[in-house]
């Protein structure tokens, strides 16, 4: 089971294993698409919100009409962070499916259409687990020398044209930096290496994978709460 979270400050989240043949929630903040200043109360069948979802192996989107688990209510918890009172729907990811995109539209009482769609681009999504597979993710020590060394290696997707690593020091220094990986073969699933990083030594090192796929940005990242790498 994976989550879409759509919130009032238009940040967008992703929560669970996003993956083909799983479920997907999607909860949304109405407040998105309806200013405050309106006479609008929360789950009002009068201001109907549809989730337009569009696989890439398929070829029309998917809507859902999205709903209010509370019902309707004149008293909503307004939040920015996503954890106030939304607007809900579900759907099953195909199994054939490599990604999928998402916008929003909503119909006012006066006929006005309204979206909310990343500014026509839509919101975009890939599988970074099928995506991606991690070989090596490592960080080495040796006591006498002043600096340790981080290695990657991956396998990625055919369709992904570049990968990096965004990687910060959680402890001492606390640097941040991004390493470019270099493709080494082509293949079904094509390998990236890093090549030898010089860190400091003793260095706590949080990680995450960004990619392109498609001239998308997509990324690995533990659900936001990076890859932490042991030392050896």
């Amino acid at each position: 089971m994976s989550h879409l979270i759509f919130t009032k400050n238009f940040h967008q989240q992703v929560r669970g294993k996003l993956q083909p043949g799983s479920k997907c929630i999607i909860t949304y903040d109405p407040l998105r698409l309806i200013p405050l200043t309106t006479n609008y109360l929360h789950g009002d069948s009068a201001f109907p919100i549809t989730a337009h979802v569009k696989f890439d192996s398929a070829e029309e989107p998917l809507d859902l009409l999205l709903y209010s688990e509370i019902g309707i209510t004149n008293a909503p918890v307004i939040r920015e962070d996503g954890l106030g009172s939304m607007l809900t729907a579900t759907f099953t990811i195909p199994e054939d499916s490599k990604e999928f995109t998402v916008w929003f539209s909503l119909r006012d009482p006066a006929g006005a259409l309204k979206y909310d769609s990343n500014y026509g681009q839509n919101f975009h999504y890939r599988f970074p687990r099928e995506d991606i597979k991690v070989l090596k993710a490592s960080i080495t020590s040796d006591p006498k020398q002043p600096q340790a060394e981080l290695e990657f290696q991956l396998q990625a997707d055919a369709q992904i044209n570049s990968v990096s690593i965004h990687f910060r020091q959680t402890n001492k220094q606390k640097i941040t930096g991004t390493i470019d990986l270099n493709l080494e073969k082509a293949a079904k699933m094509n390998l990236w290496t890093s090549g030898i990083v010089k860190v400091p030594f003793g260095a706590v090192i949080a990680y995450e994978i960004a990619y392109h796929a498609g001239g998308k940005e997509f990324k690995l990242n533990n659900n936001g709460d990076y890859f932490i790498m042991p030392k050896q």
